[in-house]
């Protein structure tokens, strides 16, 4: 099995640290350093909407599905949480779908 590893990644500045800092060396990151570690400013621009257009996302599951603040204890909790945002998510999209269709004879 082959891992694909990405040559860039979009990181809000607020969410650099030293570690992950270290972890991103090799990639070609947006955040508050941008600037200095040679990127175009087409590169950051393109990562940085990706970025905003996936922070959308996030908040309308939070908004719409519960996705937000876990009522579950713990790392697990929180991962049934999300779970369970994500499958309602998916529950309202095949429904959308089967209904747009109409019945089938």
């Amino acid at each position: 099995m082959t891992t694909s590893v990405p040559d860039q990644v979009a990181v809000p500045a607020g969410a650099r640290s030293r570690a992950s800092a270290a972890g991103l060396t090799r990639l070609t990151s947006v955040g508050a350093s941008s600037s200095e570690n040679g990127s175009s400013r087409r590169t950051r621009k393109r990562l940085a909407s990706h970025r905003v257009g996936c922070e959308g996302r996030i908040a309308h599951l939070k908004r719409e599905y519960g996705g937000g603040r876990s009522r579950l204890k713990g790392e697990d909790g929180a991962r049934i949480w999300a779970s369970w945002t994500a499958l309602a998510y998916n529950f309202d999209t095949v429904s959308r779908l089967l209904v747009k269709a109409g019945p089938q004879a």
